[in-house]
């Protein structure tokens, strides 16, 4: 059975670039020098279509990846983003209708135009209306008509999760993937500084 894609590079993972700062650069491997690409003065503005968490996580990946964002990286922390509303979503539309469906002869029996035939027929005795739905649903229990199956929200879910780890990787946001660019930790915070000189 062939492996399912993960979005990481093959071979061995590169060593996060805090432990290779720890240890040093005891195989004198050169080090690549840094891009010189204009970098946004502090966080930049999120875009306007950004709910609460996309906003939340446009200041949280700015700030943490103040030493090597540039602003040619906006697009893909703006989809970053996009993608923690979308999550956040889905989270909620699942909590309120629940994880799971239930398939068969129940949904059918639960519905309000199967409830106001009843009444038509019955007259509008709600009493012989529950009466016969109880009835109608312990048939269907009894012969088993009734399956659960995951919410076709979950699987958007999921398939919006999977996004996630190929931009992180592209964006540096894991361990290995700065290891492998070389990022460097500097001496200085670029963002303190100007938050300092700001305040002056």
């Amino acid at each position: 059975m062939p492996n399912k894609p993960t979005g990481r590079k093959p071979g061995r993972p590169g060593e996060p670039v805090e432990l290779r700062v720890l240890k040093g650069n005891t195989q004198r491997r050169p080090i690549n020098a840094p891009l010189d690409t204009p970098k946004p003065d502090g966080v930049p503005d999120p875009p306007r279509h950004l709910k609460a968490a996309g906003r939340a996580a446009w200041d949280r990946y700015w700030r943490y990846g103040k030493v090597w964002l540039a602003e040619t990286d906006v697009s893909t922390i703006t989809e970053l983003c996009e993608i923690h509303d979308e999550v956040t979503r889905l989270r909620r539309l699942l909590d309120k209708e629940g994880w799971t469906q239930q398939t068969g002869t129940l949904p059918f029996l639960e519905a309000k135009a199967t409830r106001n035939l009843l009444m038509q027929v019955f007259e509008g005795d709600d009493v012989k209306v529950n009466l016969v739905l109880y009835q109608l649903r312990q048939i269907a229990l009894d012969v088993g008509d009734i399956k659960s199956r995951p919410h076709p929200a979950y699987q958007m879910l999921l398939q919006v999760r999977s996004r996630l780890l190929p931009l992180w990787i592209d964006a540096h946001m894991t361990p290995s993937s700065r290891g492998r660019a070389n990022v460097k930790v500097p001496t200085t915070d670029p963002l303190d500084a100007w938050e300092k000189g700001m305040a002056k």
